[in-house]
């Protein structure tokens, strides 16, 4: 069940051995260290512990890759992979749980329907995401409603795996969720690049219209999943 949450909700797109290792900044937590605010940033104390817990992490994350990348050379005959280093760049940016949860409606909804005015203390409260999500694998936005993780598989197909932190994890491509971002775009907000861009500049409170809401989550979404899909790198929700 998805509700409306006091934690943040951010993307992060690069290797997952630096996400899991915990080598990363939220641009909240970039924006703490810009202002002087102390915090503790891992990338800074590298004593050996620390370097072990890397090593193993990195190590986890490269065996998974290779579970995910032979399963789909066996099964679907398709050939990918994708860096795991540590000190490779990243990139991260924050839809909210506001953002998140009005692009989740506008994906289920008609597009000749209006979208609600108000978000649901629960999503699952929306008639039309309650069906989409119970039916996602006919859903046209299937990419966006689904995952929770995508990765730079050249083919649209969502699927369930076991993950390394998690029994089970809903998992898309990189490709299938820029197309539906671009379909859902076109066929209910039609932003052109100007408009989406001015979309990013301030995150909308959860108490402005659904809509509003949905335009900024959509564009910070294509932001990072372009940047996931020019260096061929995962992107994951993180909450």
């Amino acid at each position: 069940m998805l509700e409306l949450k006091q934690v943040a909700l951010d993307l992060y797109a690069g290797p997952l051995c630096r996400y899991h290792a915990g080598m990363w900044e939220t641009i909240a937590e970039r924006a703490a260290r810009e202002e002087g605010i102390p915090y503790y940033d891992l990338r800074t104390d590298e004593d050996d512990e620390e370097l072990a817990a890397i090593a193993e992490v990195k190590e986890a994350v490269i065996a998974w890759r290779g579970h995910v990348t032979k399963y789909f050379a066996d099964k679907e005959n398709v050939t990918f992979t994708w860096e795991e280093n540590e000190d490779a760049e990243y990139f991260t940016d924050r839809p909210g749980w506001g953002g998140y949860t009005a692009l989740l409606l506008a994906a289920a909804r008609p597009y000749d329907q209006p979208l609600p005015i108000h978000l649901p203390d629960v999503v699952e409260d929306d008639d039309d995401f309650f069906e989409a999500s119970e039916n996602w694998e006919h859903s046209p936005f299937a990419h966006i409603i689904r995952p929770e993780l995508w990765l730079p598989i050249p083919d649209n197909i969502v699927f369930d795996m076991s993950y390394m932190t998690k029994e089970s994890i809903s998992i898309g491509t990189l490709q299938g969720l820029m197309f539906q971002l671009r379909g859902l775009n076109e066929s209910r907000f039609n932003m052109d690049i100007r408009q989406l861009e001015s979309a990013t500049v301030a995150q909308p409170a959860d108490d402005e219209p659904v809509e509003t809401q949905a335009r900024y989550a959509l564009a910070i979404f294509m932001r990072a999943t372009e940047w996931a899909l020019r260096r061929r790198l995962p992107l994951i929700l993180d909450y």
